[in-house]
């Protein structure tokens, strides 16, 4: 008997009976978490692509990234788990990614196959992935929008919290900052004022949430990378 084989059978059977009701609680809760995409704003993958609100980013040229940028990041995990029985362990994760041939949304691809004894009784371990080729918002947020020359950030950038919520907006050259910036907190208040004195020399001021400036440093570009 192909072992692979028949789990692959009973998951499928099982998976789609069971998974229904666990993956309505998961998408309740996240969606609350949603940084204002509308349903149709789902990001897809092409080859040397992504296509997010009928518009190219992510496109690399000579294996450098060029042009309109996204960056995006996941609510928490929606990975999830299901275990028919006692004697099986399956776990599955959705992967994003274009579709290769003879491929289709949803597909589970088999990526580990264990067993562990216990008792005498033999427990299968089984990771599956499930591929699509797009990601539905109720999944990710937008983190910056910006642009890339040569392999490194131009222009205006901006930048977000996962609430949707204006983190920094920056001007880029050669990806440097070429001007002052300022860093905000979530509700919109200022927290940090990144003020150029000359190309390598920066004054760093911090506020506190009550809008009152608690101290200046004079800093080096290198020393204020993790800002920009």
């Amino acid at each position: 008997m192909n072992i692979i084989t028949e789990m692959n059978k009973l998951t499928n059977n099982i998976f789609n009976i069971n998974i229904l009701s666990f993956f309505v609680i998961l998408i309740l809760e996240f969606t609350t978490q949603s940084n204002c995409l509308a349903e149709n704003d789902s990001i897809f993958f092409r080859e040397d692509y992504i296509l997010f609100q009928n518009k190219k980013y992510n496109k690399f040229e000579d294996g450098k990234k060029s042009g309109a940028w996204l960056e995006y990041d996941f609510f928490p995990d929606l990975s999830f788990s299901v275990t028919p029985s006692i004697l099986e362990n399956i776990r599955v994760k959705d992967v994003f990614r274009p579709l290769k041939n003879d491929e289709f949304n949803g597909i589970k691809i088999l990526v580990n196959s264990t067993t562990d004894t216990i008792n005498d009784l033999i427990v299968y371990n089984i990771t599956y992935h499930r591929v699509f080729d797009y990601i539905s918002p109720d999944k990710f947020y937008i983190t910056a929008k910006g642009q890339y020359k040569n392999n490194k950030k131009s222009g205006d950038w901006v930048f977000f919290y996962m609430s949707g919520e204006i983190k920094k907006k920056i001007t880029y050259a050669n990806g440097l900052p070429l001007n002052d910036f300022k860093i905000f907190r979530e509700n919109g208040s200022i927290m940090l004022d990144i003020i150029k004195l000359s190309r390598d020399t920066w004054e760093v001021c911090r506020y506190n949430e009550l809008g009152e400036k608690i101290s200046c440093e004079i800093k080096v570009l290198d020393e204020i990378k993790e800002l920009y």
